[in-house]
């Protein structure tokens, strides 16, 4: 006689139920209203990358846009650290973006006069709340010395 117990039937329930999970969110396609977290094709910047070089005791402004796909808000730009002595971004903070329109971000490259010659690198992110979206920046300043 053959038993079954309810265990043995469980792997093959949670591969049905993934399944249908992928089937309906296949189905509901990219305009049906799912809104996962922003992430990649929801946040774009103007340039893939910003590249630049700096004499030391001076400055150079770079501007740029960002574009979000859909409104967001408490919206502000996080620099990584090793940037933080070569790069300043006005403005720092949104309280709001509007879906599919492009927002001026000037990022200022400006060395000390004191500042070895060397080359910095970074990114640069967008964070609402305290939660980064997951569409950084990638910057390179180098400094030259005059």
């Amino acid at each position: 006689m053959l038993r079954y117990r309810a265990m043995d039937f469980l792997p093959c329930a949670v591969s049905l139920t993934l399944r249908l999970f992928v089937v309906v969110l296949a189905l509901a396609g990219p305009g049906s209203g799912f809104q996962g977290p922003p992430g990649r094709g929801r946040i774009s910047w103007s340039v893939p990358e910003v590249s630049e070089t700096v004499r030391a005791g001076s400055s150079k402004p770079v501007r740029i846009t960002l574009l979000s796909a859909q409104d967001l808000s408490n919206v502000t730009l996080w620099v990584s650290p090793s940037l933080e002595q070569v790069l300043s971004i006005k403005p720092v903070r949104f309280d709001t973006l509007a879906a599919g329109r492009n927002y001026e971000v000037t990022l200022t490259f400006a060395a000390r006069a004191s500042e070895p010659a060397g080359e910095h690198g970074g990114t640069m992110h967008v964070k609402l709340g305290e939660a980064t979206v997951p569409v950084p920046l990638t910057i390179a300043v180098k400094v030259i010395r005059p």
